[in-house]
Order: C-alpha cells, then sequence, then structure tokens
C-alpha cells in the first residue's frame, strides 16, 4: 500500500463516520503523511493521523482513537471548530499550523478547511509566524520544567518524569519549526540531530541526548531494552484491566507502532535517538503490568525497568534537581540558537 491508497481509505472512513458525528464540520490529514510523496510505500508502523472538526461541543472527544482499517493504522482526534476559526490562531500554534499549511483535507462540507488551508499555507514561513510558534512552544516547556520541579518537591516521581519527558519532546520540536518543516513524535529526536548538525550545531544535540541519558548507550544496549519492551507490550495487552493515561495505545495492532518503527531508527544508526521513543511506552507497559499482571509475572519486568531506568539515570532516587537544572540551561541553549536560525534561515521571508 502507498501513502495515497491510505490516504483514500481514511477519507471514506471519515465519510462513513461523519454521519455519526453531532456537528460535523470536517476533518483533515495530520502528521508526516501530508508531506510525503502519494506514491510512497506506507510501511506498517505509519499511522494516519486524522483531525475531525465538530462545531458541536458534546462529540469533542478528550482522548483520541486508534483503530485498525483495512491495513492501516488510524489515529483520530476530534476536536472543537473554535481554533479552526482564524488562520492567525492557527499559524501562531505549532499544533495544527503544518497540517493545515499541508492542505490535505479529507471532508470540507462549508468549504472552510480549504479556505483557512489556503490562508494559513500563504503565511506559514513568514518569519514572524514561525517565531510565533517558537515562542509558544517555549512558554510550553517553560510551564512543564515549572510542574515538574513542583511535582519534585511533592515527592511526585511519576509526574516529575511525565513533565520531563515531555519537556524534551518539546525541546526538541523547537529545531523542526524554526525550519518550518513538519513535527515528529517518534522520529523527533532523530529530526533534531539531523537539522542541529546540518546548522553546525551537534553539540546541542549531544546535550539533549546527554540529558535524555541516552548519549552513552551502544546499539546493542538499545536493541536489549527494544527486546524487553516487545515482551512487557505483548503482555501488558493481555492482561490490562485498569485505564491509564494514553489508554488508547495499548492496542495489539499497534505492536509495529512501536516496535518496527523503532528497528528502522536503529537502522539508521540513530539508536541513541531511538530511546525516546522506547521509554515513555516501555514505562506505561511495565506500569500496567505492575496493576495488571499476577505478581509472578511483575518481577522480572519489574527488574528490567529498575535496570532500564539506572542506565539512563531516571531512577526515583536520581538526583532530578540537577537534572531539572540542567535541563533549564539546555533549553536556554536550544532558545538562543531557534532564535537565531529564524533570522537567518534562507527559507522563510518577511
Amino acid at each position: 500500500m502507498n501513502v495515497d491508497q491510505a490516504i483514500q481509505r481514511a477519507r471514506a472512513w471519515v465519510e462513513q463516520q461523519s454521519t455519526h458525528i453531532s456537528g460535523f464540520h470536517g476533518a483533515f490529514l495530520a502528521g508526516s503523511l501530508t508531506r510525503m510523496p502519494p506514491n510512497t510505500p506506507l510501511e506498517p508502523w505509519r499511522d494516519v493521523d486524522v483531525v475531525v472538526v465538530t462545531t458541536d461541543p458534546g462529540s469533542v472527544q478528550g482522548d483520541r482513537m486508534e483503530l485498525s482499517l483495512d491495513g492501516i493504522i488510524i489515529e483520530c482526534g476530534v476536536l472543537s471548530d473554535e481554533p479552526f476559526r482564524s488562520p492567525e490562531g492557527i499559524l501562531s500554534s505549532a499544533e495544527h499550523a503544518d497540517n493545515l499549511a499541508a492542505g490535505v483535507i479529507l471532508a470540507d462540507p462549508t468549504g472552510s478547511l480549504q479556505k483557512l488551508h489556503t490562508q494559513v499555507a500563504a503565511e506559514y514561513a513568514r518569519r514572524r509566524w514561525v517565531q510565533a510558534r517558537c515562542d509558544s512552544r517555549k512558554e510550553y516547556i517553560g510551564r512543564r520544567m515549572r510542574q515538574a520541579r513542583e511535582a519534585l518537591a511533592a515527592d511526585n516521581f511519576p509526574a516529575v518524569f511525565m513533565h520531563f519527558y515531555v519537556a524534551m519532546s518539546l525541546l526538541v520540536g523547537l529545531t523542526a519549526q524554526a525550519d518550518a518543516k513538519p513535527l515528529t513524535l517518534r522520529r523527533g529526536f532523530v529530526l533534531s540531530g539531523a537539522l542541529l548538525e546540518s546548522w553546525g550545531r551537534a553539540d546541542l544535540h549531544e546535550e539533549a541526548l546527554a540529558l535524555l541519558g541516552s548519549a552513552h548507550l551502544s546499539r546493542e544496549e538499545v536493541e536489549q531494552f527494544l527486546a524487553h519492551f516487545d515482551e512487557a507490550f505483548e503482555l501488558a495487552v493481555r492482561v490490562k484491566r485498569k485505564p491509564i493515561h494514553y489508554d488508547f495505545k495499548f492496542q495489539r495492532h499497534l505492536r509495529p507502532y512501536y516496535v518496527d518503527g523503532t528497528r528502522e531508527m536503529l537502522r539508521e544508526g540513530r539508536h541513541r535517538e531511538a530511546i525516546y521513543w522506547i521509554i515513555g511506552y516501555c514505562y506505561q507497559a511495565w506500569l500496567v503490568l505492575l496493576n495488571d499482571a499476577p505478581e509472578a509475572l511483575q518481577q522480572p519486568h519489574l527488574e528490567r525497568l529498575v535496570s532500564f531506568f539506572e542506565k539512563l539515570d531516571v531512577l526515583p532516587t536520581s538526583d532530578w534537581a540537577s537534572r531539572l537544572n540542567r535541563l533549564q540551561d539546555v533549553v536556554t541553549k536550544f532558545s538562543a540558537a531557534i532564535d537565531e536560525r529564524i533570522r537567518t534561515q534562507p527559507g522563510l521571508f518577511d
């Protein structure tokens, strides 16, 4: 299957679902597929991100849905139309600016999404909007760092870890935003590394990897972590009973999304960067096992989790105060590099 075929299947699915969504206002494609040539083969681990827009607040869904449909993985969010009423709101926010600039519209009964796409695409690479998107992301990073410090003061390790993890994702995403390139979650560290290296700032990439805890890891170590996660995920899917964050991500058909998608990065020699993709869902899989697995099955997985986190130095007993101070320093350096890149990027205009 290629990208165009996957998009057509997603479009047909949206048409089918639209009659069941009160206030249905349209839908568009999100994520990396929006910028891929139509005839590109679609790897089985790539999901098709769909955003549905509704005018009915009662139809908005807090969590996304994940489903396997005719050989593709669809991830869909149902959002209020409020953020999509003006191009300025979209252009100043990183969340949907690139998606609407690409403009792969799946359904548009009123024509408003196509009009919005035209407006956003024309202004997307203007420096003031690129700067606005980066500034918005920097503010969000700052909030996450404050929340991490508050959680640390409250001795709440899971919250410390979550806020740190999200802040790292936001941080490396700044590089793509500064170059007006699509954001990516799975390959976020890979893309950031490639961009920073092309800017002559490989030092910043190394600092980010050191902060994540993966700078010193070998490919063999990462492959072992991935194998452990694969086993933990398979068991977690079978035993899961209690809800957790990102509940919709724990479904059997999503295994290629995690495991094979990670192996792609390892084959490229980006094993250190792949740790970001492993670590979050790995932690959640083990939480499922600790909550729901029979006690006899918990111990070996708990030992693996401790070993994994020990390698990264992200255990509850690690020096998180120092790590958050280092994060602040790295954010400051990234911020200066991002602002300089926006000023000098030849692909942007005033």
